[in-house]
């Protein structure tokens, strides 16, 4: 009998990083399921990729997925797998009559509000609980994996329950160098600062959340003497009624699970802050770093790589990692695009060849100008974890990714222009690593660089693990499962 294990890839970051463990339970003979939690384009190619290597996709309904959805013709996608009739039923319910009848007076009313948007989500998350029931009811799986998701009555949430109510080994494959307790409550603070979640989780925001805290002091904490909510409080209130609430409310990853991977050891020791079970933890490695072992050792693809960025073999280049403010709504257009003209007008005048590396959410015919206005080349084909090991330098803004500056021994210097390191930041713990240089000024990242290319300094030494983060991953599985 064929193991069977299931991937729950709710988001396309997660797709992203754990794409190649699918691909490697698939080669070792596993039946793997993979269920899509997204809906757009990104989603039907990411669907294309696996079922070419032989995973079998699912998609999450239509009302419980993540995402904007896709256009009109596609709307349907998740047809395919109607596997709960009840879930994807269109009719207008009573709570939508309900919410129609009380239009106005909610606008007059804020308790109503809160009133119909609970039971909006109880509705959502009855029929989410009943999707995931008939899921499992009808799939039996070995064991089962998710990512680290920090979310509140949705599909994460539901998989997570269901699965330590059956007793299937429950895994948290990496995405991300950032887990624990006290990040994810900072990122939760900053993220409501920025603009990128909405100004309603402040306590403080209206009476009816300091009702609520009152009411529900677990669903709420200080950061920096300002009490925040998870979520709002009608979407904790119903995910509390519907039995979906978590064990740890704020953790990320959540201490249920049967094993976390992470990718180093400054990874598992940011779990080490007494709410979760070290344990628990393993370190794997990055994924994608198994494609860049084979990428290094390989002179024809190294060859390869530099033919498609334009460059002689083995030129030396700087590294620009663009940040994605505007994208990530914390930055209005404007500044996003001020900022990205003087950094472009900071690296292009140095004498060497600029690759950029896109985030996910940058769309690439918003950038291609400035190839041609500023001489920099856009990284269309490789990912920048395949782009670190050849470079001479990196610029990067403070992101998860500049801890691979460390294990290829690069010289990074980080641009800072919203106050992540300096300025007695309280993420500067995070996001300085010790051999970093930084400025908040595009002035003064070009003064660092200069110094730093006016001199020969030594390459630091390459601390990559040659053994692959993916077989670490299937091996501890494969040995827990038992079968």
């Amino acid at each position: 009998m064929h193991k069977r294990v299931l991937f729950v890839i709710s988001i396309y970051n997660y797709h992203r990083e754990v794409e190649p463990v699918v691909y490697k339970f698939i080669e070792e003979g596993w039946q793997v399921d993979v269920l899509l939690g997204w809906h757009d384009q990104t989603a039907l190619d990411a669907e294309s990729v696996y079922e070419e290597r032989g995973a079998h996709v699912l998609w999450t309904p239509f009302e419980m997925a993540y995402g904007p959805g896709f256009p009109s013709t596609n709307e349907n996608k998740n047809s395919s797998i109607n596997t709960c009739s009840e879930t994807t039923n269109s009719h207008v319910s009573i709570i939508d009559k309900l919410k129609a009848t009380l239009k106005g007076a909610i606008k007059k009313v804020p308790f109503i509000l809160v009133s119909v948007e609970t039971l909006f989500h109880l509705r959502r998350i009855s029929r989410l609980k009943k999707f995931t029931e008939h899921f499992f009811n009808k799939n039996q799986y070995s064991a089962i994996f998710q990512g680290p998701f920090h979310s509140v009555g949705r599909l994460d949430n539901a998989f997570y329950c269901q699965a330590r109510t059956r007793g299937v080994p429950n895994y948290c494959y990496p995405v991300s160098a950032y887990h624990g307790y006290k990040i994810a409550i900072q990122a939760r603070h900053d993220n409501i600062i920025n603009g990128m979640l909405p100004k309603r989780l402040f306590v403080n925001d209206s009476i009816e959340n300091r009702c609520f805290a009152l009411l529900y002091k677990r669903g709420t904490i200080s950061v920096i003497g300002e009490r925040i909510f998870l979520n709002t409080p009608p979407l904790m209130l119903a995910s509390y009624l519907s039995g979906l609430e978590l064990d740890l409310n704020w953790a990320k990853p959540q201490p249920g699970f049967d094993k976390v991977f992470v990718y180093s050891e400054f990874s598992r020791e940011l779990l080490n802050d007494g709410h979760f079970p070290l344990s628990k933890v393993e370190v794997s490695g990055i994924p994608l770093f198994d494609d860049v072992i084979e990428l290094i050792n390989s002179k024809e693809r190294t060859k390869e790589l530099f033919l498609w960025l334009g460059l002689e073999d083995g030129q030396e280049f700087i590294l620009f990692n663009v940040e994605p403010s505007f994208e990530h709504h914390y930055c209005d257009e404007k500044k996003h695009w001020d900022n990205f003209e003087n950094m472009m007008r900071c690296v292009s005048g140095l004498d060497l060849p600029v690759i950029l590396s896109l985030h996910p959410l940058c769309k690439l015919e918003n950038y291609e100008y400035a190839e041609k206005k500023w001489g920099v080349t856009i990284s269309r084909r490789e990912k920048i974890h395949s782009l670190y090991p050849f470079c001479k330098l990196v610029v990067s803004f403070a992101c998860s990714t500049n801890l691979f500056s460390e294990t290829f021994g690069k010289q990074l210097f980080i641009y800072d222009f919203f106050n992540m390191i300096l300025n007695d930041s309280p993420r500067a713990w995070e996001f300085k690593l010790k051999n970093s240089l930084c400025a908040d000024t595009p002035e003064g990242v070009k003064k660092h660089l200069k110094a730093f290319l006016s001199q020969n300094h030594v390459q630091r030494k390459s601390s990559i693990n040659l053994q692959k983060a993916c077989d670490k991953i299937f091996t501890a599985v494969r040995d827990d499962s038992k079968l």
